[in-house]
């Protein structure tokens, strides 16, 4: 039986619907519910962040205010990125009492999964199955794709792992990692290695092509005792270029068609030998793959790689990561925890010879 299509269940519903957010995040669920006729019946905040201001026409209130004024059976839109335990704390209780949605789009864009989603995609779908090397990864892939059609918010809970725990039980680094950090943001992966190996490795390449950013992970490394760490101004992809980028120093700092150019490399092009690959560059994974297949190829290192920029990447990167080198590797599906489903993550690790 297919599961119910998100605005189609909003359309139907006979319940006033909220949204728990503001910003970026509230502007697509606004718009794609008037995309649907979908009427809106109030927006709220957490309560630190509420001071009656207006939002789109909307008076932003506290959950507690649309109680009052709606009664405990309204449906909840939520509207922003929750990931620490708080948030999601918060999150999960509204789900003991609502029927809460967290609608799935494209990080830097306002596309989300089309009623025939599954359908569209079934070929690639039954493919990267296939692929994956244990039976969490099968769960994780089918609760994601479940949620492609509901974006409903509860099931996502049951998909999320610890990153640390991921990461040392899947990727077991070892003291001589050549590590590469593709979207090293102000050092946080590079600490999250460290604390991996504790502290020991032979070499360090991070990749931030954001300057405030970039800034920040400099000195970040310079309070460092470590040595055999270099870093890259540049972003990657497919190819030597200039690129444009948006962004202001935080994590949406991304491609963009207006912005300020920053150059590009390709992988390959440097010949890095790396055991260990850590991608997460803001929507530009395939690019970044395409140029490194030959080190994927040649050097075989372990991957993390993120997979949730494109609504589909869950789908299309590890088909790609298989394409490119050749196989041989086992592939580990994981959601760290997050609301929406950000945060899912492609650990592949070479098979021993």
């Amino acid at each position: 039986m297919p599961l119910p299509y998100l605005w189609s269940a909003l359309q139907a519903a006979d319940r006033p619907i909220v949204i728990y957010g503001m910003g970026n995040g509230a502007e697509k669920v606004l718009d794609a519910c008037a995309e649907h006729s979908i009427p809106i019946a109030g927006i709220f905040a957490s309560d630190d962040f509420v001071r009656y201001q207006s939002f789109r026409g909307f008076t932003v209130k506290r959950y507690a205010d649309l109680i009052e004024e709606l009664g405990e059976g309204f449906i909840i839109l939520i509207a922003f990125s929750a990931f620490t335990d708080e948030l999601l704390a918060r999150i999960h209780t509204l789900c003991e009492t609502h029927t809460v949605y967290a609608p799935d789009f494209d990080v830097f864009t306002s596309r989300y999964p089309a009623p025939d989603f599954a359908e569209s995609h079934a070929q690639d779908l039954e493919k990267a199955f296939a692929l994956l090397s244990d039976a969490r990864s099968k769960d994780v892939f089918r609760i994601l794709t479940d949620y492609k059609a509901t974006g409903l918010a509860l099931p996502l809970f049951d998909a999320h792992d610890g990153r640390a725990e991921s990461i040392r039980e899947l990727l077991q680094l070892h003291d001589h990692e050549r590590y590469l950090d593709l979207g090293a943001y102000r050092g946080d992966t590079v600490a999250e290695f460290l604390e991996a190996t504790d502290g020991r490795f032979d070499s360090i390449d991070a990749f931030e092509p954001d300057p405030k950013n970039r800034q920040k992970l400099t000195e970040y490394v310079a309070s460092l005792p470590h040595t055999g760490i270099g870093i890259y101004g540049a972003a990657v992809s497919d190819r030597k270029d200039m690129l444009t980028f948006t962004g202001k120093g935080g994590r949406a700092s991304h491609l963009a068609d207006e912005g300020y150019n920053i150059p590009a490399v390709a992988i390959d092009d440097l010949h890095l030998a790396p055991t260990y690959v850590k991608m997460d560059v803001e929507g530009a994974e395939r690019a970044a793959l395409l140029g490194m297949r030959e080190t994927l190829r040649h050097h075989r290192p372990k991957l993390l790689v993120s997979l949730y920029h494109h609504i589909e990447d869950y789908i299309t990167l590890p088909l790609l990561i298989d394409e490119l080198t050749g196989g041989g590797y086992t592939y580990h599906l994981r959601m760290h925890p997050y609301i929406p489903a950000w945060d899912v993550i492609l650990y592949a690790v070479p098979e021993e010879e």
